[in-house]
């Protein structure tokens, strides 16, 4: 492989079937290389996946059981991403079948193990925990968050409590008692509305949780997703709102599901203050790259 070709991967995280979950694409650098940001970003954007992770191995002694990992969406550099990272594990210990049970990713959050579980296709990721904090008195930019995606009569008068995670920079709004096929019916709207109250909060994300419903026991957990940077665009599966989810429920193990178009099941475990999320990925395309 020539100095200017990069391996590339395009897998869909948090899944056990083709074209659900979340999509990522994950680039290999070489140690021996770098790429600029400039790069990186016009990558990410020609793969146009809702994020890229690009990994770097720290050592040009191979196989190498630490990398460097960035995540970039196709506008921007971000500062954490759950699936991709996902992703990149998957690369690392099923598609190379590096001989570690465990690799670590030196990233923007820290450093993060991927691991794995003994199940094929499943790996766990180790998360700083997200804090969250009770907003008591919501503004009128949280009322208007919420009501420019869902209109409030398809909440059917559920109490609804406002969050907020200052590590991820997300508002948690907590729908009581909804299982996951109410939560996935819920029509959303987006738009000026949604950016305007966005950039109000100065928020990355609205997330949509319920600690699921008595009357269905398949999950602990049911949530929805919507980008506040890009005018309220749902995410398909998103591991780092599940960091702050954790410590909202407060519980040690959680079953969740998000419930996008798409769809994805994760396994939610609180230590301390790290949240190990465990979940499937699949391989949907292996290439080069040629810059």
């Amino acid at each position: 492989m020539d100095s200017n070709s990069f391996p590339i991967y395009i897998v869909d995280a948090f899944t056990t079937k083709a074209f659900g979950g979340n999509a990522a694409g994950v680039v290999i650098v070489p140690h021996e290389q770098t790429l600029s940001d400039e790069t990186m970003q016009s990558i990410a954007s020609e793969l146009n996946k809702p994020m890229t992770a690009f990994i770097r191995p720290a050592s040009s002694q191979q196989p190498c059981a630490r990398y460097s990992l960035q995540w970039f969406n196709p506008r921007q550099r971000a500062k954490f991403c759950g699936h991709a990272t996902l992703a990149a594990g998957h690369v690392l210990l099923t598609e190379l079948n590096l001989p570690f049970p465990t690799v670590t990713m030196d990233s923007p959050v820290g450093d993060v193990d991927i691991s794995r579980t003994g199940t094929a296709g499943s790996l766990s990721l180790s998360f700083p925990l997200s804090p969250v904090e009770h907003i008591e008195r919501p503004m009128e930019h949280h009322r208007a968050l919420l009501h420019s995606l869902v209109s409030p009569g398809q909440l059917a008068g559920r109490p609804v409590a406002y969050y907020y995670s200052q590590a991820i920079n997300d508002v948690l709004v907590h729908i009581d008692g909804m299982a996951a096929d109410e939560l996935a019916a819920l029509e959303y709207c987006h738009g000026v509305a949604t950016e305007e109250a966005g950039r109000a909060l100065g928020a990355r994300a609205v997330v949509f949780v319920s600690g699921g419903s008595k009357d269905d026991a398949r999950y602990d957990s049911v949530a929805r997703v919507f980008g506040l940077e890009n005018g309220g665009e749902e995410d398909q599966v998103t591991g780092s709102a599940h960091t702050a989810i954790a410590a909202l429920l407060g519980r040690d193990r959680i079953r969740a599901r998000q419930c996008s178009r798409r769809g994805g099941d994760l396994l939610v475990e609180r230590k301390g203050d790290r949240v190990i999320i465990t979940g499937d990925s699949v391989t949907i395309v292996c290439g080069t790259m040629k810059i």
